[in-house]
């Protein structure tokens, strides 16, 4: 609403405050503007909007009483009384009506507003003719009407906005809303009503509830003191009777402490006499018996060294006797019906010693004539003989002096030391994968197929070999050259190996086996995923990575801290394992874990200073020891007969090792060889031979006591 509306407004409503009757709004066209001046006393001009308009007093307006026509400022703003005339439309054209209800003839304004009541517009043409309509200007605009004179013109209207029909409007959205208004105000006034009422009820509660727990905290106060005095009353005849009593035990106390004491030292009297006296004693028996142990004790050594004197002296002369005896078989006939006791004959005119070098590889020889020399490995098969004349130069003809070969004794015993030492240093390396078993000499052989039986993994131990397959069956092997064997009674999914002593693991718990003859032993129902044992060491993993440490089948499972392993392997005092961070190792069971490198392996097998392992992807590898380095052992597919090397062995999914407890690295050898050359020096031959090296010249000096360190 602009400004000029406002003053409006104001006007209207003063003029209502000072009696002044309700006003009529009217558009004053241009042509008629001088007659409306003539008939209105009072006019006043509203600037501002779109037409002129002229207010009329109610006093000189005939139609409208003042009463009908008051309105409130507001109102009067609301409606579009301030616009009641339109314009001047055609009408009639093509026989249409612009507005189409006709409300009769030879009506005044006044009289057509209310005759169109319900009707938002109506107009008037010819003489006074009434149309009403909800909508105008359908046939265009029209000019020329005379709408306060008695003939307005033909086909054209004055139209005019029906301020009737908004008036009724307004009154009933206004009751309407005073209905709205009322109701609220009573709902207000119940809503009101009935909080006071609830409040008052909630109060006078609340003060019955307050009253009531006064009174129960009053009556237990009165209780409670109640109590009390009765409690302090009985207390204090307690403590009065504790005191008594306490002093009365603390005098018998005393006394009895008195009395014991006075026992104790006569006791102690007694017991030291008696000890002086038993000590004396003792002393002596103790000083008689030792000088007989000494006396005893020298009577021993002088009899063992005359023993071990006598012996030594049997020993030799039994020595000698035997190699006499054993060596000379005897005499025995040759060349009966042409045939030789000893077949393979070596010359002739040899000595004994020279018949026995010429005979090597035999265990037999025989000598005849004049030194005929004549080897075999069987005699005595043409029967005895006599006569035979052994150590002349003509021993006799047909007829041997037979004699076991010395020679053949060395190589036979040498060839026993090689196989012992052979089976000392065997080196047994077994692995697995989906090809099947194979077998390596060390880190020096080459790989070789076994057999393709399909196991998930193998332990070995010397010349034992176990191994499970994947449904869980256990097999026994004994070494390279033997043959599986199914052991029954057992469902595993891991086992170790160490001598006689076999382990196993399955969801069940751990059982035990002493080697092939034994049975199965359910030890502990642990769960364990891995075991490794050595010896009588028998260390195991968890699930959860946990490690346990059991001393044999007696023992008891200890918790391992400070290590979450997958595997571990054992060898003596040398615990290995790994995990997904690297490898550890631990010196028995007092020692502590160490982290030796990063290597991701997911297994490993010790034994002894030896350590092999297999990476995720299945290649293996080797260590000599906590001090070595790790090597990838590279595997080529067989190509001669020379190469061992199986095609298939170049990934391998598990492996084992076993080797003897003397067998070291070379580092280890060379190290104790040179400790050895240490140990072996002569320091006073090497002082002379520095000596004789000071005459020389710088750089001759330094090149004789290298040679000096060379010799001794």
């Amino acid at each position: 609403m602009n400004l000029m509306n406002f003053l409006l407004i104001l006007a209207v409503s003063m003029a209502v405050s000072w009696g002044t009757p309700a006003l009529e709004f009217e558009e004053v066209p241009p042509s008629s503007e001088a007659s409306a001046s003539e008939s209105w006393k009072s006019t006043t001009e509203v600037p501002g909007l779109d037409e002129t308009y002229k207010v009329q007093t109610a006093k000189e307006s005939n139609s409208i009483t003042p009463q009908e026509n008051i309105i409130s400022p507001h109102e009067f703003v609301e409606t579009e009384a301030l616009q009641p005339y339109k314009g001047c439309y055609k009408d009639n054209t093509h026989g249409k009506r612009d507005l189409p209800v006709k409300k009769g003839s030879g009506k005044t304004k006044d009289a057509c507003e209310s005759a169109c009541v319900g009707y938002k517009y109506f107009g008037r043409q010819w003489s006074g003719e009434c149309y009403c309509g909800n909508s105008y200007g359908s046939q265009g605009k029209s000019s020329g009407c005379k709408c306060h004179e008695s003939n307005i013109g033909g086909n054209k209207n004055c139209v005019y906005r029906n301020p009737m029909e908004i008036r009724v409007k307004f009154k009933a959205r206004k009751a309407k809303e005073k209905k709205g208004k009322d109701r609220e105000r009573k709902a207000k006034a119940t809503k009101r009503e009935a909080r006071q009422k609830r409040t008052l009820l909630e109060v006078r509660a609340k003060e019955k509830k307050g009253k009531a727990r006064e009174k129960k905290a009053k009556a237990k106060e009165k209780k409670a003191k109640a109590k009390e005095k009765k409690a302090k009353e009985k207390a204090k005849k307690k403590r009065k009777l504790l005191a008594m009593k306490a002093k009365e035990r603390k005098g018998k106390a005393r006394e009895k402490k008195a009395k014991a004491k006075e026992k104790k030292a006569k006791r102690i009297r007694k017991v030291l006499e008696t000890r002086s006296k038993t000590r004396k004693k003792k002393a002596e028996k103790f000083r008689k018996k030792r000088k007989k142990e000494r006396v005893a004790k020298d009577k021993r050594k002088k009899e063992r060294a005359a023993k071990a004197v006598k012996r030594a002296a049997k020993k030799e002369a039994d020595k000698k006797e035997a190699m006499k005896k054993g060596l000379y078989k005897g005499c025995y006939k040759d060349n009966t019906h042409g045939k030789r006791d000893l077949p393979v004959k070596k010359g002739s005119g040899k000595t004994k010693d020279a018949c026995e070098s010429a005979c090597v590889g035999y265990k037999y020889f025989g000598r005849q004539w004049s030194g005929e020399c004549y080897c075999g490995n069987s005699y005595g098969s043409q029967g005895k003989s006599s006569g035979c004349k052994c150590h002349e130069s003509n021993i006799g003809g047909n007829k041997n002096c037979v004699y076991r070969n010395r020679m053949e004794i060395r190589l036979k015993n040498e060839r026993k030391a090689k196989e012992k030492k052979a089976k000392r240093e065997k080196k047994d390396v077994w692995g697995v994968n989906r090809y099947g078993i194979f077998y390596r000499a060390g880190v020096k052989g080459h790989w070789k197929k076994i057999s393709s039986y399909k196991l998930k993994q193998v332990s070995v131990s010397g010349n034992h070999v176990w191994g499970v397959s994947e449904s869980g069956t256990v097999f026994y092997r004994a070494g390279v050259k033997g043959r599986w064997k199914r052991i029954p009674r057992a469902k595993l999914k891991q086992v170790s190996v160490s001598g006689n002593h076999v382990w196993g693991v399955n969801r069940y718990g751990i059982y035990y086996r002493a080697g092939v003859k034994g049975h199965w032993k359910k030890i502990s129902s642990y769960k364990l995923k891995q075991v490794s044992v050595s010896g009588n060491h028998v260390w195991g993993v968890s699930e959860s990575g946990t490690v346990f440490y059991r001393a044999g089948v007696k023992g008891r499972w200890k918790r391992i801290p400070r290590a979450k392993l997958k595997q571990v392997s054992v060898s003596g005092n040398h615990v290995w394992g790994v995990n997904r961070y690297g490898i550890y190792y631990r010196a028995g069971v007092k020692g502590h874990w160490k982290k030796i490198s990063s290597y991701k392996l997911k297994q490993v097998s010790v034994s002894g200073n030896h350590v092999w392992g297999i990476s995720k992807s299945g290649l293996v590898f080797y260590r000599a020891g906590v001090r070595g380095f790790w090597k990838r052992l590279r595997s080529i597919p067989s190509v001669t007969a020379a190469n061992n090397d199986h095609p298939k062995s170049r990934k391998m999914s598990q492996v084992s090792v076993s080797f003897p407890a003397g067998s070291t690295s070379r580092r280890t050898s060379r190290r104790r060889s040179r400790r050895r050359r240490r140990r072996r020096i002569n320091w006073a031959k090497r002082r002379e031979c520095y000596k004789g090296c000071r005459k020389l010249q710088y750089r001759k000096r330094r090149k004789c006591y290298k040679t000096c360190r060379r010799k001794h």
